[in-house]
């Protein structure tokens, strides 16, 4: 049933990367899952497969650093977006699952 699940995601992943390349005219070269789902090697494992794209997964707790971020940045604390993708590329290292394409 896990696998079926996972599996049914990463597939998922494959289609909705598919569709924006075909609407942007980009080609995307990897794939970045935050959030609980980068917890789940299996997931993560799968998606690089399905993609064929390297994976990298992290932070997990991208909600709530995206929450201090903004407020950060409404009090003066950080000065824009730019400065707080520094801190948090700075501050936290994601796993990489290589998709072996």
């Amino acid at each position: 049933m896990y696998a079926c699940i996972i599996n049914s995601i990463a597939l998922k992943y494959k289609e909705v990367i598919e569709l924006a390349e075909k609407l942007t005219g980009k080609k995307y070269g990897q794939v970045n899952i935050v959030g609980g789902g980068s917890k789940d090697a299996a997931l993560c494992g799968f998606t690089a497969k399905m993609t064929g794209m390297d994976v990298y997964a992290g932070p997990y707790e991208a909600t709530v650093i995206g929450n201090i971020l903004s407020q950060l940045i409404s009090l003066g604390e950080i000065r824009d977006i730019n400065e707080a993708k520094s801190v948090i590329y700075k501050s936290f290292s994601p796993v990489k699952f290589t998709s072996n394409a």
